[in-house]
C-alpha cells in the first residue's frame, strides 16, 4: 500500500472520532434513565446507604429532640391490664395521670372509631386536657375512620395516620397532608404541632401548608438516631420512652412530660402498625415511632429536601462529560485510581449535604455515570488503538507501530496527522540487471526468487523500525 493511501484511511478514520463521545453518550442514557424512574430503586437504596454513613461518627447524628416523648403501650402494661384493645378508661387514667405534668400536646396514635360505655368519662378527660389530639383514618374501600362524635368534639385536633411504604417494604416520605377539594387533614404528627404551636404562640413552629391540588402532600424524613438516655431497651431508633403503665401508676417525675409533645401508641410485639425504616430493618419498629420522626423533623426544620429535578439532570449532563475529560489526561493505571477516588468523592460530598444541611443528593445515578464514563473511554480507546494500529501494523515493526501510539497526541491534531521534523533514512532498492535475470527465468521461478528477496529484506527493514512504502 502507499504511503499516501494510508495516510488518506488514517485521516478518515480519525475524522469521525471524538474524544467527547463517551462522557457525552453516558449523561444522555443517565438522563433518559432518570426521566424515566429507572434509577429510582437504587436511589432508594442509596437513601439508605446515606444514613448508614452516620455510623463512622465522622458526620453528626442527630438524636431525637427532647421535647417529644412517647407513652408505650409495651409487654409490661399489657401483662398488667391485659390484651389489646382495652377499656377506655384506662386512657382517662392516662390523662389524669398526666395533668401534674401539664404537657404542651397529647396525641393518640390510636383509633377510637366504635362507642363504647365510658366514652363521656373519656370526653370529659379530653377536654379537661384541653390539648389532645385523636387520630383517625381509612379503611381498606377508602371509607374514613373518624373518632366516636363525643370525642371529637372535644379534641383540640384530629390527624390521619396513613403512612407511604416505598415497594421494598421501608418508610421514607410521609403524607403530611391530605387534600380533597372540601377540606384538608393534616397528619396525627403534623396536628399535634398546631395545638403545639397554640401552646407557645410566641415562638411557634414553621409548619408546611397544605396545597389542595395534591391530594397526597408528602414530605421525605430524616429520621435521628437513637438516644443514650431512653429509659427501656426499646429499637436501636427511639426518643424518650415510658411505659403505659408506670405513667398510669405515678412512676414518673412532673418535668418529664413538662412542655412537651407526648404520642401514645403501641410497642409490644404482636401488636399491628410496624414499619420498617432506613435504620431498623429487620426487625421493623412500632408505627408510633413514624409519627415522631414526623414531629421531630417539624420541631427542628429538618425533614430532608430532594435535589430538584432540573438540578438532577444538569448534574448528570455535567458529570459525563468532566469525567470523560479528566480520564482523557491519564493512563491506565491513572484512570483506574481516578475511577475509584471519584465516586468516593461524590458520596462524601453527598454526605455532607445530607448531614449537614439535610438535603437528599442522588447517588446511584451520578455514581453509575462517572463508572460508566470510565468504561466508555477506556472501550473508545481501545477502539481507537486497534484502528490505528490495524492500518500500521502491516507496514511498520510493532514497536514502531506502539510508539506511534504512545505518542498520538503529538503526532495527529483534531484528526488530521501533524507534520513532524525528524530525522530519517530512506532506503531505495534496485536489483541490477534485473532485466536480464527475468528473461532467462521462468515466470514461476522468478516470482519465487523475488519473494524470497523481498522477504529477507521486508524482515532486515523492520528489524531496525522501518517503514515499507511500496515494493
Amino acid at each position: 500500500m502507499a504511503a499516501k493511501s494510508l495516510i488518506q484511511r488514517l485521516q478518515r478514520s480519525l475524522s469521525v472520532t471524538y474524544p467527547w463521545i463517551p462522557g457525552a453518550m453516558v449523561a444522555l442514557l443517565s438522563v433518559g434513565m432518570w426521566n424515566f424512574g429507572r434509577w429510582e430503586y437504587l436511589e432508594r437504596m442509596g437513601y439508605v446507604a446515606l444514613f448508614k454513613t452516620r455510623f463512622f461518627n465522622v458526620l453528626p447524628r442527630p438524636n431525637w429532640d427532647e421535647r417529644l416523648a412517647v407513652i408505650a403501650i409495651d409487654e409490661a402494661s399489657l401483662k398488667k391490664y391485659g390484651q389489646f384493645p382495652w377499656s377506655r378508661d384506662r386512657y382517662v387514667q392516662l390523662l389524669q395521670a398526666l395533668q401534674k405534668s401539664r404537657p404542651a400536646a397529647i396525641g393518640f396514635d390510636i383509633k377510637f372509631v366504635d362507642s363504647s360505655p365510658v366514652d363521656a368519662q373519656f370526653a370529659k378527660a379530653i377536654a379537661d386536657a384541653g390539648n389532645v389530639v385523636l387520630a383517625r383514618g381509612w379503611d381498606e374501600r377508602g371509607q374514613v375512620l373518624e373518632p366516636v362524635p363525643i370525642l371529637a368534639e372535644f379534641a383540640a385536633n384530629q390527624g390521619h395516620i396513613l403512612k407511604q411504604v416505598d415497594s421494598d417494604g421501608i418508610t421514607r416520605k410521609a403524607p403530611i397532608w391530605v387534600n380533597s377539594p372540601d377540606f384538608s387533614i393534616p397528619s396525627l404528627g403534623l396536628a399535634l404541632i398546631e395545638v403545639y404551636n397554640a401552646y407557645k404562640p410566641k415562638n411557634p413552629v414553621a409548619i408546611p401548608q397544605a396545597i389542595p391540588s395534591l391530594k397526597m402532600q408528602n414530605v421525605w424524613l430524616n429520621w435521628p438516631e437513637k438516644n443514650n438516655y431512653s429509659l427501656v431497651n426499646f429499637p436501636e431508633v427511639s426518643p424518650r420512652i415510658y411505659s403505659f403503665v408506670d405513667v398510669v401508676e405515678g412512676r414518673f417525675k412532673s418535668r418529664d412530660f413538662a412542655n412537651k409533645i407526648v404520642l401514645v401508641g403501641y410497642t409490644a410485639k404482636g401488636l399491628e402498625d410496624q414499619l420498617r425504616s432506613p435504620l431498623n430493618l429487620d426487625p421493623p419498629i412500632s408505627g408510633v415511632y413514624f409519627h415522631a420522626a414526623v414531629i421531630d423533623n417539624l420541631l427542628n426544620h429538618r425533614l430532608l429536601q430532594r435535589l430538584p429535578n432540573s438540578s438532577t439532570i444538569l448534574l448528570l449532563l455535567l458529570l459525563g462529560p468532566i469525567t470523560n475529560g479528566i480520564l482523557l489526561q491519564l493512563n491506565l493505571r491513572g484512570r483506574l485510581i481516578v475511577t475509584f477516588i471519584l465516586p468516593l468523592v461524590y458520596m462524601g460530598v453527598a454526605a455532607i449535604a445530607f448531614s449537614f444541611y439535610h438535603w437528599w443528593f442522588p447517588i446511584a445515578a451520578p455514581i453509575a455515570t462517572i463508572l460508566l464514563t470510565a468504561v466508555g473511554v477506556q472501550l473508545r480507546e481501545q477502539s481507537e488503538k486497534q484502528q490505528l494500529m490495524g492500518l500500521f501494523e502491516k507496514h511498520v515493526a510493532p514497536e514502531t507501530a506502539n510508539l506511534i501510539w504512545e505518542h498520538k497526541e503529538e503526532i495527529i491534531q483534531d484528526g488530521e496527522l501533524e507534520a513532524q521534523e525528524m530525522v530519517a533514512t530512506v532506503l531505495f532498492m534496485d536489483i541490477r540487471g534485473f532485466t536480464s535475470i527475468s528473461e532467462k527465468l521462468p515466470p514461476r521461478d522468478l516470482l519465487s526468487w523475488l519473494n524470497q528477496y523481498l522477504d529477507v529484506m521486508s524482515d532486515c527493514i523492520m528489524n531496525y523500525g522501518g517503514v515499507i512504502d511500496k515494493y
